[in-house]
This record gives C-alpha cells, structure tokens and sequence, in this order.
C-alpha cells in the first residue's frame, strides 16, 4: 500500500493549489519542493504581484473571481496587512509582501494536513504501461523512491524545443529617502505605473549610463515596507544552454546597478538602494511549447503530470 494517494512535486501556487485541493477531497497527500519554502516564482523569483483573482469590468470596482485556496491565502495575509487591494494597470492585480507569503504558505498546507518535503529535487520517474507508478528524488544528496496512486508535477520543469526565451530580467526594489513624500516614491501600497520614468532613463542612457535594456515597466509599492519594486529589462535566454543563462544572470545583475543610478536622479530616491535582486530571473516568456515527445518530458496528467521554468531582481533602500 502506498504512503500516499497524491504526490504533487512543485510548491508554487499550482503545486500548493493541487496539494491543498487534493488533501482537503480526503487524500493522504505529500508535496515536495526543491527549495526551501514554498511560493515558487513569488517567493523565489521577486515576483510580488498576483494576477487573476480579480477581474474589472468598464467603470466597475475590481471583484474578486478566484476563491478557494486562493481566498484562504489572501485572508491570512490580510491578518498580517501583508498585501493590498487590488489595483489595475496592464491588468488587475495585488502586492504582496514576499516574506509574508512564506510563512502564509506554510499555515496554509499544514492546515490542509499536507507533509511537505523541502530541499527536494523530483529527477526521475518510473511507469508500468501508461501510468507512474513511482517518483525518484533526490534530497540532501540522497536518492529515493515514492510511490503513489496519484502524481502531479507543478515544478514548471521543461525542456522546450531548441528556442529562446524573452523573460523579464529585473526586479528592482528600491525605497524613498525622503520619507516618500514626492515625485515617483509617493503613493499608497500596491498602486502601480505601466512606466517607470523615460525620461530619466533616456537622460541616463545619454550620459553613458548602462546597460538599460528597458524604458517602460510596472512599478508597485510593496504593503508594509513600502518598498519600490520596478519590473524592468528584457534577456533572451537560450533555455537549453548553461552559458546563456549565466550570462544573462550577470547582465541582468548590471542592470540592476545601472537602473539603480537612473532611479537616484529622481526626487526623493537620491538614496536608493539594492535591497536584492532575487536569486533567479523570472518572469519567463517561453517562445516555444514544451515538446510532449521529447526525451525531457516529465510527468504528464494526474496520475501522470507535466512540465518548468523561471527568476527575478529586485532593488530597495
């Protein structure tokens, strides 16, 4: 007999979506997650926007269309004032604090009575006819196998084919030294621009300043902190090639430095800091769809599963 009816490997919002929903239907249900908490591209990634719970009609206050596990987290951040209402610019969406959701996240699938497995690497998986009967992964060096009636795989991991990516190289967080008071860093949390400020960063690139890859982004005051997080820069990355990787990780960490220099000659940011540029890029853009016949494909359906992706920058002061 099987220690579990669901294994769901990946803790982003889809893989916590599934675990919770799956062990709130009755099944004995374990998620594992390679990093070391949960939230994915929110947590991991600076992604600190969520779209989609809630749409805005012509002239209508934005209302609240996703529920469910969704709702469950929302209320418990809004106990920590740890996220905004919901704002609109290129769509509707909510800030939220990072640090915040971790521990959210946490309450959350404990409450459900899911096990979660941290530091842990999905690398393989066996199958007898058309199903997966077993996953191997791997943790702290160790290899193991599990076994479960059921698996989902959330992790986004996929080898699309042979193609580029544009991803969204920056997220920069950075705050006001003036007490936010004026220009830009004036603002009630969460309220966000679909521009950063051009002029500044043409006058910047004009003057030698660089690399600046972007002279538009999304900017949103993070609830709490109030912190600035700009979304800035575009990289094409070769998903299949190490190389390309590293290397738009070191330009996307040059971005960052020149956009910081850009932002400080805005009123009330003179000084502005890095606060982190995030340990990924994210954002990603696939140009490519995940092949469902090539050698890198993963789990596929429930009982089988799918494929993944992904990382961000952020600067704050």
């Amino acid at each position: 007999m099987c220690a579990y009816d669901v294994i769901v490997a990946g803790g982003g919002a889809a893989g916590i979506g599934a675990a919770v929903g799956a062990a709130q239907a009755g099944a004995r249900t374990l998620l594992i997650e390679r990093g070391s908490f949960l939230g994915g591209a929110a947590t991991l990634r600076s992604v600190t926007t969520y779209c989609g719970l809630y749409l805005s009609g012509s002239g209508q206050a934005p209302a609240q269309v996703v529920f469910g596990v969704a709702d469950q987290v929302l209320a418990r951040l809004r106990r920590l004032d740890a996220v905004t209402p919901p704002h609109t610019a290129h769509a509707v969406y909510v800030v939220f604090d990072p640090e915040a959701l971790k521990v959210t996240l946490d309450g959350v699938v404990a409450d459900a009575g899911v096990d979660v497995m941290f530091e842990t690497d999905l690398i393989g998986a066996t199958r007898r006819g058309g199903n997966i009967e077993s996953a191997t992964v791997s943790t702290f060096g160790e290899t193991r196998s599990l076994e479960a009636a059921s698996f989902v795989d959330a992790t986004g991991d996929a080898c699309p084919r042979p193609a580029r990516r544009r991803c969204h190289a920056v997220r920069d967080r950075w705050p006001g030294a003036d007490g936010d008071t004026r220009g830009p860093l004036r603002g009630n949390p969460g309220v966000g621009r679909q521009r950063s400020d051009p002029p500044a960063i043409t006058a910047a690139q004009t003057a030698g300043i660089g690399p600046l890859t972007s002279h538009t982004g999304l900017v949103v005051r993070l609830p709490g902190s109030g912190d600035m997080v700009a979304y800035l820069a575009d990289a094409d990355i070769d998903v299949r090639d190490a190389k390309s990787l590293a290397e738009a990780e070191r330009h996307a960490r040059a971005q960052a430095w020149a956009y910081l220099e850009a932002f400080r000659s805005l009123p009330g940011a003179q000084n502005a800091r890095i606060v982190t540029t995030g340990p990924q890029l994210g954002g990603a853009r696939i140009a490519a769809r995940p092949d469902p016949q090539g050698t890198f494909r993963r789990l596929r359906a429930v009982g089988n599963a799918r494929p993944r992706h992904g990382g961000g920058r952020r600067l704050a002061g």
